[in-house]
């Protein structure tokens, strides 16, 4: 039997205040994994939780290389996602 060996990727992405266009930033990056089908956790990074959760800022999608975060109120400072692709 072969064992197959699984990776996860990790990376951080930063959502700059003035990204945000109608509560939404859409990411695109040739540098992202493809993550179709696969289990991603986004978390804001610990300097972030608070502005983060202040604007309800959350990951709504993670596609071929890209990434769609959405908040109910633009935040008032830059903040900082870790993601974390399982099996990526």
């Amino acid at each position: 039997v072969d064992e197959v060996v699984v990776k996860n990727v990790s990376f951080s992405v930063p959502l700059q205040k003035s990204a945000w266009r109608e509560n939404e930033i859409n990411m695109l990056s040739d540098t992202f994994p493809d993550m179709v089908g696969k289990n991603v956790i986004a978390a804001p990074a610990p300097e972030s939780l608070d502005a983060a959760a202040a604007a309800g800022v959350y990951c709504l999608d993670a596609g071929y290389q890209s990434l769609i975060f959405v908040c109910s109120t633009v935040p008032t400072e830059d903040i900082t996602y870790n993601i974390l692709v399982l099996g990526g």
